[in-house]
């Protein structure tokens, strides 16, 4: 009798390690996978960001849109054809929280002090770029280029 009852609290002590251990292990989980997502929106931004101005520098100006950058040039550059240009990007991915990356230019004067910023709204969607103190608030993720 004494060796079932042992071997019944071995089990339920088993039982509960492994539940212990699962609980830590999930709550690290979704911490690992959230750096991740972080880690991932910055490499996008960074990317999207290098291809808007090198699509600047080819065409003469910033795109329109995001979407632009993954279509060939269309228009002529001073008196030539651009069309061999482009596309700068395969596709426009949305950010790791499945929403769409936010593409916006300041002052387009086709001056040295024009600049862009493309971000991510972050986990909870509230991010913004704050082009006065020139920061990302509220767990934005981006980059700002000229």
């Amino acid at each position: 009798m004494q060796r079932k009852g042992s071997m019944l609290l071995d089990v339920i002590l088993g039982i509960v390690l492994i539940l212990i251990l699962y609980n830590l292990a999930s709550s690290n989980a979704s911490e690992y996978l959230n750096e991740g997502k972080i880690s991932r929106a910055t490499t996008t931004t960074v990317n999207y960001a290098s291809a808007i101005s090198q699509y600047r520098y080819e065409i003469g100006e910033y795109p329109k849109t995001l979407n632009d950058l993954t279509k060939k040039g269309e228009k002529t550059v001073d008196g030539e054809d651009a069309t061999h240009f482009g596309p700068w990007l395969p596709k426009i991915d949305k950010d790791p929280w499945d929403r769409d990356y936010v593409y916006e230019v300041f002052s387009q004067n086709g001056n040295e002090d024009d600049t862009f910023v493309v971000y991510s709204k972050g986990k909870d969607g509230k991010g913004t770029y704050n082009k006065t103190k020139t920061t990302f608030t509220n767990d934005a993720i981006g980059a700002v280029g000229k």
